[in-house]
């Protein structure tokens, strides 16, 4: 029992530690100049501690399913929004859906703001002989 109630402390100190580093909440304080008093305010910020649970179960989602390309855009078709991608192993030409995220390293993007020579990494599912990107994100150029 004991050592299930340290192991749960432990998981709360983490979870606190994370959350404060990933500004799920934070503290501030102030002191009034007539009572010389300080006061101590805690905020959270609810939008981002959900935008970021998003994003990892989205991430998880990409890991679990596998199958992942890294490589440049070689061409773009907008009507079918296909793009074809190499790598020095391959290459690999997959659609973009409406559900399809695309990262781009200002931040989010939309197909037309993919371009021939960007890095990319791409997340995909096969469904019947057909890659259906489920996230596109563009790395930095290589030197």
């Amino acid at each position: 029992m004991r050592g299930f109630l340290i192991f749960l402390v432990l998981c709360l100190v983490v979870v606190g530690a994370l959350g404060f580093y990933l500004n799920w909440w934070g503290f501030s304080t102030s002191t009034d100049a007539n009572t010389g008093k300080t006061n101590v305010q805690l905020t959270i910020d609810k939008k981002k501690m959900s935008q970021d649970v998003q994003s990892g179960v989205g991430g998880l989602r990409d890991l679990v399913a596998g199958k992942s390309f890294e490589g440049s855009i070689q061409s773009l078709d907008a009507v079918t929004r296909s793009v074809n991608l190499k790598n020095d192993a391959g290459d690999l030409t997959v659609r973009a859906t409406d559900e399809t995220k695309i990262q781009l390293l200002s931040g989010p993007g939309t197909f037309p703001d993919l371009k021939q020579g960007m890095r990319v990494n791409v997340a995909y599912e096969t469904r019947d002989n057909i890659h259906s990107a489920t996230k596109i994100t563009e790395l930095k150029a290589e030197k």
